[in-house]
């Protein structure tokens, strides 16, 4: 937890498995001070597109 204070920027690669990536990410933004980027990337077709409606709730709402 000691190396997430200066950090600004999250990339997470976003896979098929969508109640495994919320848990992930869920995780991942309770660690991150406020203000942090967050780019999410994956495969053509790995569901990044829908991921902005589920994630993207949880990043707005951070």
């Amino acid at each position: 937890m000691r190396y997430t204070g200066r950090c600004d920027t999250l990339i997470y690669f976003w896979l098929k498995n969508k109640p495994e990536e919320l848990f992930q990410i869920t995780n991942l933004l309770s660690l991150l001070p406020l203000g942090c980027y967050v780019f999410m990337v994956g495969k053509n077709r790995g569901g990044v597109p829908q991921c902005r409606g589920d994630a993207g709730r949880m990043v707005s709402a951070v």
